[in-house]
């Protein structure tokens, strides 16, 4: 094999692994960070591990949805690059390559020495080959999945930080995640839509018809508007005032995150949305500019402000 022919399948294996999705792990410091407990350095080592964990196991779980995928992905007009639909890896080597990683997952996961954050990942990696081999060609229930997949990444950091998940913070993250989920489903609607796909031509390999895109768009953009009703109802809480110097600041945050969720279906809407919401969020510039933001305000609330004096 030449040297080049080696450096393509490298590059080949490095796409499979989708770099670009490990920012998801990050979601693992959401408890810790929503805790305050930024302080707790003894459980950084544990949370770095962890995430590693969680990287192997992703890996995994994308290399045998792209295996499964591969037949339906060369009709892609995007997906038809992907390394195994686009030929540049054999199938063949996906069980080694599965039980390679999984199992790398798994002895990083014993390093941490937490039985359920171990507990957490298997499943993880379980609903994530449920998803690949069945759910996502049921409609709806393939958007539970998704949302659970994201989930579950928040309960591993708050096993590994030790800190109990609020109600609060479960139902926004949920709200958000299915807004997140079911404008990748409405993206791809569009996209077949615009190549002149009829209305009740069904998306191969998933669970949807053209003619569903109105559907999948009202649920999408409800759950948004859910996401934002329970983020105003969280700052008027007594552990808003208890954890925050200035907590009115925080509801800066309310338009902020109307103007992240309506750019996100606008976007989709327009069919300029990514199939890969990850890419698009790491692309968008109006996105990034209102992360920053957000982040300004969570910072500047933590400090005494005038408008928070008795």
């Amino acid at each position: 094999m030449s040297a080049s022919s080696s450096g393509k399948h490298l590059w080949a294996f490095i796409t499979l692994l989708r770099p670009t999705h490990t920012i998801k792990h990050l979601l693992l410091l959401v408890p810790i960070s929503a805790a305050h407990r930024w302080t707790a350095t003894e459980r950084l080592p544990a949370l770095c591990l962890g995430c590693f964990a969680f990287c192997l196991c992703s890996w995994s779980v994308y290399i045998v949805n792209d295996t499964l995928d591969a037949t339906h992905d060369r009709s892609h007009p995007i997906k038809r690059l992907r390394p195994f639909a686009a030929g540049m890896l054999a199938t063949k080597w996906s069980l080694p390559f599965v039980v390679l990683l999984l199992s790398a997952a798994v002895a990083v996961a014993c390093c941490t020495r937490s039985p359920v954050f171990v507990a957490i990942l298997v499943i993880y990696f379980i609903c994530g080959a449920l998803y690949s081999f069945t759910f996502k060609a049921i409609a709806c229930v393939d958007v539970l999945v998704l949302v659970l997949l994201y989930m579950l990444r928040i309960c591993a950091g708050g096993a590994l930080a030790q800190v109990w998940l609020s109600q609060s913070l479960t139902v926004f993250a949920f709200f958000v995640f299915a807004s997140i989920a079911l404008a990748k489903r409405h993206s791809e609607l569009v996209r077949l839509r615009r190549t002149g796909c009829k209305a009740s031509t069904i998306v191969p390999g998933r669970g949807y018809a053209i003619s569903d895109i109105w559907f999948v768009e009202t649920l999408g953009i409800t759950c948004g508007v859910l996401s934002v009703l329970t983020l105003s109802i969280y700052l008027r809480s007594t552990n808003v005032a208890r954890l925050y110097q200035c907590p009115s600041i925080l509801w800066v945050l309310c338009p902020v995150l109307v103007f992240w969720i309506g750019r996100l279906w606008l976007v989709s809407a327009r069919g300029m949305s990514h199939d890969d919401p990850v890419r698009y969020f790491i692309t968008d510039l109006p996105t990034l500019v209102a992360a920053v933001l957000a982040f300004g305000v969570v910072r500047l609330s933590l400090l005494p402000c005038p408008l928070c004096v008795p």
